[in-house]
């Protein structure tokens, strides 16, 4: 994962008029000392300048660690969920 790049492609995105709605879930937090495990879902909802819409709906899990006094993600991962809507 470059940052650098994901950053130019979501400037680029944004300034083409995508948008997107993103509603977390479930949020949950377990800590272990100087870590942390976050995981939640998330409803995301793209909607494209041409007028098309993406919804879907994904599994995150990210791994922190506390330096510093700062909580930082280490690791993260999503998953796509189907159905879209799981119950």
């Amino acid at each position: 994962f470059d940052p650098v790049s994901f950053k130019a492609w979501l400037k680029g995105a944004v300034a083409g008029g995508v948008t997107w709605s993103i509603q977390p879930s479930h949020q949950n937090v377990d800590v272990y000392g100087n870590a942390a495990v976050f995981t939640c879902y998330e409803s995301r909802n793209t909607n494209l300048p041409e007028g098309e819409r993406i919804r879907e709906t994904l599994r995150i899990t990210n791994v922190l660690v506390k330096q510093k006094g700062e909580w930082k993600v280490v690791h993260g991962h999503a998953s796509h969920l189907t159905p879209v809507k799981p119950e």
